[in-house]
């Protein structure tokens, strides 16, 4: 799970063993048959509710993606300080609110456009931030 928050932030399981996927999926069934009278629930207020009430043990909150937002929100170039911000991640995920609040070239920008703006940025990316030599943070291989 990555970008967190005081709610557990962003359910998004990127990686984990049969055992774990199986652990995380009969959790949200029972967590959805407890909150079966809430007019909305969904994995987000699941995963957050189990983080919250297992006081931050239910997962591991992996910082290996970033958040587009704090990419998106800077200018709308990739820049030098953008890729030293970069340097050691994975991933950067693009949420509704990264779209909602970025400085994209696309005016008017929604969800909808959220593949479209991460490829345009990817591409904007790789054609700055050319890293020669793959890092690999400590501990992760």
């Amino acid at each position: 799970v990555h970008e967190y928050s005081k709610s557990g932030g962003v359910p998004s399981m990127v990686s984990g063993t049969p055992e774990e996927w199986y652990r995380l999926a009969k959790a949200h069934v029972e967590n959805a048959k407890a909150h079966s009278g809430e007019s909305h629930w969904s994995d987000m207020k699941a995963l957050n509710d189990l983080f919250q009430t297992s006081d931050g043990a239910f997962y591991q909150v992996d910082d290996s993606v970033v958040p587009a937002f704090t990419l998106l929100r800077r200018s709308q170039d990739v820049d030098q300080e953008i890729c030293e911000i970069t340097r050691d991640k994975r991933a950067a995920h693009f949420s509704h609110y990264a779209v909602h609040i970025s400085k994209t070239r696309k005016e008017g920008a929604g969800p909808e456009d959220r593949a479209e703006i991460a490829s345009t940025w990817v591409a904007e990316w790789r054609s700055i931030c050319n890293w020669t030599e793959v890092i690999v943070p400590a501990g992760r291989n």
